[in-house]
Parts: structure tokens; C-alpha cells; sequence
């Protein structure tokens, strides 16, 4: 989530490629409270990348 905030603040990433790189890296409770926090779109599934084989 630091990481996500300091992307944001430099304009490195925006909202919804962060959460994604949140839920990518097993952090899926922290990305819904993020998105909720700062008014992202609900219920937002997609990925940043897809999952590995």
C-alpha cells in the first residue's frame, strides 16, 4: 500500500493499475479497502497481469 501511494503521488500509476498490482500480489482485502477509501469503482476484477502457469 506504500508503494501505491507513492505511484500515485508521483503520477507512476493510477487507481485502478495499483489495486490490480495489490489483488496480483495477494493483497485482495487491502486493494477493496484502497478502492473504497478513494472512491474507486466497485467490484473491480481485472488484473494487472495474468495469473502465472
Amino acid at each position: 500500500m506504500i508503494a501505491l501511494t507513492i505511484g500515485l503521488g508521483e503520477d507512476r500509476v493510477d487507481l485502478d493499475t495499483g489495486l490490480a498490482d495489490l489483488r496480483d500480489v495477494g493483497s485482495a482485502d487491502e486493494a477493496d479497502a484502497v478502492g473504497r477509501a478513494l472512491g474507486s469503482k466497485p467490484g473491480r476484477t481485472m488484473r494487472a497481469l495474468p495469473p502465472g502457469r
